[in-house]
């Protein structure tokens, strides 16, 4: 399926690698920035849910992601039932 930030968006929830080995940290995708290459990400515009900082980040190091369809549709059906 390829490298995972390929299919990173905005508003995801997503992993980010850290510098240290084995450090890591949550945040949203504000921007996704395409390569000069090609329509591939190779940036990304991303808030730590913990800090509120925004980081530029390379797409390599996101490793983990949490579509943000999951969210929204959690959401959904949250504000259905009440």
């Amino acid at each position: 399926d390829g490298p995972l930030f390929l299919r990173a968006r905005c508003g995801d929830l997503v992993v980010v690698e850290g510098e240290d080995p084995g450090d890591w940290w949550m945040g949203h995708v504000l921007h996704v920035v395409g390569s000069a290459r090609g329509p591939e990400p190779s940036l990304f515009q991303i808030a730590c849910i913990d800090s509120g900082v925004v980081r530029m980040v390379n797409a390599d190091q996101v490793i983990e992601r949490l579509p943000f369809t999951l969210f929204q549709t959690t959401h959904d059906q949250r504000h259905r039932h009440q």
